[in-house]
C-alpha cells in the first residue's frame, strides 16, 4: 500500500507520537476518552488530516482514529453524504 501522504502525518513513524494505544483505543479501556482526545490533538495539527480522513472513509477503515475521527464519527460523516461526485470530502478545508 503506497500512501505518500502518510509520511507527512503527525502519527507516522515519529518518536514524539503517542503509541498505537492512542490511535486504536479498545472500547472497554477506562482511559479510552483521554486516549481519543490525545490522538485527535495530533490530528488537529496534522498537515494531511483531510487525506487521512478521506482514505479511512473510502476504505471503510473499521478501527482507530483517522483524520481526527473515530469510526462512529466517520460512519456518521459518510452517511451525511459529504462526498461530492468526485469522491472528495466536501466542506473540509
Amino acid at each position: 500500500m503506497n500512501l505518500p501522504w502518510k509520511q507527512k502525518a503527525q502519527c507516522w513513524g515519529k518518536t514524539t507520537s503517542p503509541s498505537t494505544d492512542f490511535w486504536y483505543p479498545e472500547d472497554d479501556d477506562p482511559n479510552r476518552i483521554n486516549k481519543i482526545k490525545i490522538a485527535k490533538s495530533y490530528c488537529a495539527i496534522c498537515p494531511v488530516m483531510s487525506e487521512c480522513l478521506d482514505y479511512a472513509i473510502k476504505n471503510d477503515e473499521e478501527y482507530g482514529i483517522w483524520g481526527g475521527m473515530t469510526r462512529r464519527e466517520r460512519r456518521k460523516h459518510k452517511r451525511k453524504k459529504d462526498y461530492d461526485d468526485k469522491g472528495q470530502i466536501s466542506g473540509l478545508v
